[in-house]
């Protein structure tokens, strides 16, 4: 047989494939088919051999992920960049296809072409570059007249709680509403589905095959099955069970006296304890909706009362005549022959969920990400298809798809009612890219079967690279021979061969090797690049003793190659030892991972899991983490604070968890810490609280020293980042803990599984430690070495597959399997899991670039694997008489196994060579600086707080502000009785913000509109119980007048005023304390007052005042201030206000501000500008003062010489 790729498929050649038709190009893995994929946009785009230059945005191509997808566009844009410099002769290139390339065009136009490449590159930030999902979306909103869609919709990429809420409407819909005498057909619901979450289960993935099904409704269902389990009652129940089974047991009684009935095989206490069963179940029989046939435990009764089993196993004469037997036996069979309820109900639970889902999808305005693809396929086949299709190829008339193996039924009626793909016009180009050989998501409703359907409508146009970029010729030569070991098998090497034709569809075809320069050695010398480590079992050991042994093998000789100082790779004379970064472990699942890695770990070698959908919830920090948060919400709960004590996240000895439990003083702390983290999630959200937590137990420390730590760190603050995200769209902690709870219980139903991307288990490390990887998140991944312990292993029979399944007929049409009454259907689903389990196992060998290390024992179902039926070429495989395939080799797997505790070589500390600048040398220190940053004397110890915003500002007042005794409470409904705090400040200062904004006058005059802009400002508490003291106190503000020296004016009053402005100017090497003893001589003069503590300010001053209006020719600062100086108006007298602007150092800052104005006007009025004239003061209102007598108004003016000296300070010097 001849297996080269040309006596099937056209090579592929870059330079001369035609840019026309459908094509269908098959890329073995390492083979370049993103290097060739780029190739032909970049000819496209040069119009080389075809009918046009394409511009980016007429060149469709798609792919299956994110990563692929940004992989392509940058490997395109880099080609196009390159290819351009290339044409413009700015740079030479050692790759002969773009040298061929430039050649075919004439050298006076190369410039031209280098024009056109530059400006594709710059547009592929515009190129039609997508994942098939993003395509589908993009064309769904461009043509939503022609594909009949919503302009606008809301992408939900996690649509479980709409699923469990369609789950929940059925249940409601069809089971609940079953009335009281229906118990038995309740019985039959619940016997095959437990709950809502059971039915979705099995239902779900049916709906989406589209199989056309008359379904009939349950309760029309269930009545027929309750009709004919009734039929068995009248049939069997009738009879005297009780009297026969008392005869019957005294016959055998009698046998076994007489010793004509073998004792062993039916045992006395065996036979008494079935007839009680008979008899009990007799008992019932009067009972409405009685048990159709007794409960035999174990079942194998009714093997052993079956008269020719009795008569042949356990008589020694004939069996006495009595209608017992054989009627307990038509009883059973009469049972066995009873219709069952799943099918019909999963049926009609199918199209109603869908259907159902949909409708709320439809009310919500949103769509999942199937949705985008079965939205466009209904809207090319529907009333307006024809017009879509047309316009879709005109947008886009050369179109790449790529992972073409992972497509699926619904995407190949896209692109074929798209481009035609049997017929496609001769202008258009579609070009499908991919490997069959790869096509391993089936579980992702993924086809190869759909593949084959497109294979046939590209015959004669079928492309192939043959060439191996990724791999050495000794470790391609080997991958060959593997799959070539099964060539004469009936079936292929794929097993797709048709027995009676000869016809294989998936054909394996040898590829060549372009090798790489760099040689593996094991120690010291070149070796096989696939090695096969066999253990004979010689104890008929079962799986898991086998798999431990595979591993503990396989992790030794990880060790000792590790450890071997001449095992590595050699390139040019030069050698670089073996690394742990090096090495990858394949493996298929979660339970597969955790083997080896313990024996890794046992070793001292640390490891990293990568899986393909494990959920972060699924984790045992999310329990762990639930059990605490439910503290932090509920502090007071001491069954929750004990909980929480003893949860593992906390790591408490259990001294520790006794002495907090039995002494009162610890109860207590450990209490109080419990409301202190209560408090913060209410400040700070939820992600804070819990750095704060993991900060106070040391937990990363302390789970970084155990096992699986770095793994459990990783997912704990996985789950802190996706907490925090969901508290934005959630009310309170109860509906976050409600979130996590939920999602706990989903991850668990779903097998720890999940296709929500953001809630996939992250990779723990990026450090260079040794990988173990899922086989399925492998694909389309290197590594130097791979390791695979486990594929000769499959679950037996009935383990290995689950109902409802999916199989294909004989012409390729999805068909679903409810359960396995059918023999040949059964035989048919096996074999499809062989088939795609041979194609993982080609991805599995096809990831390492020097060697592989395929584990092998002598489990029971072997025969049953990939593996062995490759290496018993279709037949039964005898691990002791083995014939490896060429370029292989076999190790055999010791008795006693050693383990050797890793020990990585001695790590030489790097140099860093950096620069010294000359000694005199030095940078000033210079920074950005505001009235908030100066410290003063009273403050020592405390950190200074840097205030760059008006509410920094705030809260930094409300942090120094000493409330005062109160000897009463303040009157209700009063400014007084308005919340303290910095919150309640910064809200004060934006309700008079905004006010400003909306104009004093205006508030102050319409009593309507002011009372709305309160309300709209105070919907949530603690504002909206303080709307109408809200509302007379902004009255008051605005209208009530206060005292700017010789003027008196109200707020509205003001006709020319700015909200907020901001101030910058130069502070060259001002020295804070000399600045405070300047203002402290001329404002406000002989008070005390803290001092500034010497502090340099180099750079620039900034700050925000409250307000600067004009008033009658003269220009004045105000600021707000909400500080509590008592609990009523009379507390805001002149003294006591002085006393508080002396306290907070509020003279400086007023005495700043000004300077600021000043130097403002001085600019804005030039030489008109004169300070005594135009300067009115400061005015600081203390606003729960305003209708006191000053209307808690306190006003200064500093003298001119003051603002002078200081403005003068404050000027940009600059030295020669």
């Amino acid at each position: 047989m001849d297996t080269s790729p040309s006596s099937a498929m056209n090579i592929l050649n870059p330079l001369t494939f035609p840019l026309n038709n459908s094509r269908l190009i098959e890329a073995s893995a390492g083979t370049g088919k993103t290097y060739t994929i780029a190739a032909l946009y970049l000819r496209l785009v040069l119009g080389h051999g075809a009918s046009e230059c394409f511009t980016p945005d007429k060149l469709l191509v798609v792919t299956f992920t994110e990563p692929a997808t940004e992989e392509l566009r940058d490997r395109i844009r880099a080609n196009l960049s390159e290819a351009a410099a290339y044409f413009r002769g700015d740079i030479d290139v050692d790759d002969a296809f773009l040298q061929q390339l430039k050649a075919d065009f004439p050298a006076d136009q190369h410039d031209h072409y280098g024009r056109l490449l530059d400006l594709a590159a710059q547009a592929m930030d515009e190129a039609a570059v997508h994942t098939i999902h993003g395509w589908c979306n993009r064309m769904l909103r461009e043509h939503a007249f022609a594909s009949g869609s919503l302009f606008s919709q809301q992408l939900n990429t996690d649509t479980a709680a709409m699923w469990e809420q369609v789950s929940q409407d059925y249940w409601r819909t069809f089971v609940s509403v079953l009335p009281e005498h229906a118990l038995a057909q309740y019985q039959l619901i619940s016997d095959e589905f437990a709950h809502p979450g059971a039915l979705l289960d099995a239902a779900k993935g049916i709906g989406s095959h589209g199989q056309a099904t008359t379904a009939i409704a349950p309760a029309e269902l269930l009545a027929q099955l309750v009709a004919s389990q009734q039929q068995v009652r009248d049939k069997f129940h009738g009879f005297a069970w009780a009297e026969w089974a008392d005869e019957c047991e005294q016959l055998l009684d009698q046998l076994r006296a007489n010793k004509q009935l073998n004792g062993q095989k039916l045992q006395a206490r065996s036979v008494s304890q079935w007839f009680a069963q008979i008899r009990e179940w007799a008992g019932q029989l009067g009972q409405p909706n009685a048990p159709l046939l007794p409960t035999f435990k174990p079942d194998t009764a009714w093997q052993k009362l079956a008269p020719e089993d009795l008569q042949a196993n356990g008589l020694k004469v004939e069996l006495p005549q009595h209608p017992l037997w054989q009627t307990l036996q038509d009883l059973k069979a009469a049972y066995d022959g009873l219709p069952r309820p799943r099918t019909g109900l999963l049926q009609h639970a199918a199209q109603w969920l869908q259907q159902r889902f949909a409708q709320l999808q439809k009310q919500r305005a949103e769509m999942g990400f199937d949705d985008m693809l079965t939205r466009l396929r209904a809207a090319l086949y529907g009333e307006f298809g024809d017009a879509l299709a047309q316009t879709i190829r005109a947008q886009f008339p050369i179109a790449m798809v790529d992972e073409f193996q992972d497509t699926d039924p619904v995407q190949y009626a896209i692109f074929d009612r798209v481009y035609s793909l049997q017929n496609t016009p001769k202008d258009l180009g579609v070009f499908l890219i991919g490997d069959p050989k790869q096509a391993i998501y089936s579980f992702r409703n993924a086809d190869i079967h759909t593949y084959l359907k497109a294979r046939r409508a590209t015959h004669g146009r079928h492309y192939t690279l043959a060439t191996n970029y990724r791999s050495t010729e000794t470790m391609v030569a080997a991958s060959n021979a593997l799959f070539l070991h099964a060539k004469d098998a009936p079936r292929g090497p794929f097993h797709f061969r048709d027995k009676s034709t000869g016809d294989d569809p998936l054909p394996f075809f040898p590829v060549q090797a372009n090798g790489l320069k760099t040689q593996w050695l094991e120690n010291g010398a070149p070796s096989s690049a696939m090695q096969f480590d066999t253990a004979l079992d010689t104890d008929n050991a079962n799986k898991d003793t086998l798999h431990a042994t595979l591993a503990q093998w396989q992790a030794e000789r990880i060790v000792q190659m590790l450890h071997s100082r001449n095992t590595g790779f050699a390139k040019h004379g030069e050698f670089r030892q073996l690394q742990p970064g090096d090495i990858a472990i394949l493996v298929n699942k979660a339970s597969e991972a955790k083997i080896v890695r313990d024996a890794l770990r046992q070793r001292g070698l640390q490891s990293v899991y990568l899986s393909d959908r494990d959920s972060v919830f699924a984790s045992q920090m999310a329990v762990e983490l639930l059990r605490v948060l439910q503290a932090c919400a509920q502090p007071r709960d001491p069954s929750l604070l004990r909980a929480a004590l003893l949860s593992r996240l906390l790591n408490l000895t259990l001294s520790d968890i006794d002495q907090t439990l039995n002494n009162e003083l610890l109860w207590d702390a450990f209490a109080e810490r419990m409301l202190d983290y209560h408090q913060r999630w209410q400040r700070s959200g939820v992600l804070a609280m819990i750095q704060r937590l993991l900060h106070d137990y040391d937990v990363p420390s302390q789970l970084l020293q155990v096992p699986e730590g770095e793994r459990q760190l990783t997912d704990l603050l996985h789950l802190a980042e996706l907490l925090q995200q969901h508290a934005a769209t959630t009310e309170g902690m109860a509906g976050l803990l409600r979130y996590l709870q939920e999602h706990i219980e989903l991850a668990q139903e779903a097998n720890n599984r999940t296709d929500t991307k953001e809630q996939q288990v992250r990779l723990e490390s990026d450090s260079q430690l040794i990988q173990v990887v899922t086989i399925h998140k492998s694909k389309g991944l290197q590594y130097p070495i791979v390791f695979l312990p486990f594929v000769a292993y499959v679950s037996p029979a009935n383990y290995r597959l689950r109902y409802p399944a999916t199989y294909h007929n004989p012409e390729g049409d999805v068909r679903i399997a409810f359960d396995n009454s059918n023999a040949e259907i059964v035989a048919k689903l096996d074999q499809e899991r062989l088939e795609e389990d041979i194609r993982k196992l080609y991805v599995a060998v096809t990831r390492a670039q020097f060697a592989t290390y395929i584990g092998l024992a002598p489990y029971k179902t072997i025969n049953d694997t990939a593996l062995g039926y490759l290496l018993g070429g279709g037949a039964e495989l005898d691990l002791e008489q083995l014939q490896l395939p060429a370029h292989c080799s076999q190790n055999f797997v010791p008795e006693l196994l050693p383990q050797t505790v890793y020990q990585p070589p001695a790590q030489v500390a790097q140099r860093f060579e950096f620069c010294e600048m000359p000694q005199p040398h030095g940078f000033e220190s210079w920074w950005v600086a505001s009235y908030s940053a100066l410290k003063y004397g009273d403050w020592v110890g405390t950190t200074a707080v840097f205030a760059d915003s008006t509410d920094a500002q705030n809260a930094l007042e409300e942090r120094h502000d000493t409330q005062p005794e109160l000897n009463q409470s303040p009157a209700l409904n009063t400014i007084h009785a308005f919340p303290k705090g910095a919150e309640a400040g910064t809200y004060l200062h934006n309700l008079l913000e905004d006010a400003a904004r909306e104009g004093f006058s205006r508030l102050a005059a319409d009593a309507d509109y002011r009372r709305q802009f309160v309300e709209q400002r105070a919907q949530l508490e603690p504002w909206a119980s303080f709307q109408q003291v809200l509302d007379s106190w902004l009255q008051a503000m605005l209208t009530v007048p206060f005292a700017a020296g010789e003027a008196r004016l109200a707020l509205a009053d003001l006709q020319n005023y700015q909200a907020e402005p901001e101030f910058w100017f130069p502070a060259a090497n001002i020295h804070a304390e000399q600045l405070d003893k300047t203002v402290q001589q001329q404002v406000l003069t002989g008070f005390d007052r803290p001092q500034v503590l010497p502090m340099k300010l180099n750079g620039m001053l900034k700050g925000f005042i409250d307000l600067v209006f004009e008033y009658q020719g003269r220009y004045y600062v105000a600021d707000y201030k909400s500080n509590f100086l008592g609990h009523d108006e009379a507390a805001y007298t002149t003294e006591v206000m002085r006393e508080k602007i002396l306290a907070s150092r509020y003279d400086l800052q007023y005495v700043i501000y000004l300077v600021a104005l000043h130097k403002l006007l001085g600019v804005r009025l030039g030489s008109d500008y004169d300070y005594d004239t135009h300067i009115g003061g400061a005015v600081y209102l203390f606003l729960r003062g305003v209708h006191s007598e000053q209307a808690g108004a306190f006003y200064d003016r500093p003298p001119r010489e003051l603002i002078e000296e200081l403005a003068s300070q404050f000027e940009l010097k600059e030295s020669l």
